[in-house]
């Protein structure tokens, strides 16, 4: 676990299914539409209700820290730059 270096909340890095690298918040949340297994790889799904159909093993949701972060976008569009 990890810091979000604009607002310090407790974040981790997943990878998606198209290999992409994503920042969720630490804690689980009932309403997110990402699944993350054991090895930090995740799924994300449209929405909550789809997330919990393919997570019903016992899964838990995640929700990508982008959407809850306070200051996204000193972040926004820096993917790839130096």
């Amino acid at each position: 676990m990890t810091a979000c270096r604009s607002c310090q909340a407790r974040v981790f890095w997943v990878r998606t299914s198209s290999n992409r690298a994503m920042l969720v918040n630490e804690s689980p949340d009932p309403k997110g539409n990402i699944v993350v297994d054991g090895v930090d790889r995740a799924t994300v799904y449209r929405d909550s209700a789809a997330a919990l159909e393919a997570g019903a093993d016992g899964s838990k949701l995640y929700v990508s820290h982008f959407v809850t972060c306070d200051r996204p976008a000193e972040w926004r569009g820096k993917r790839g730059r130096s």
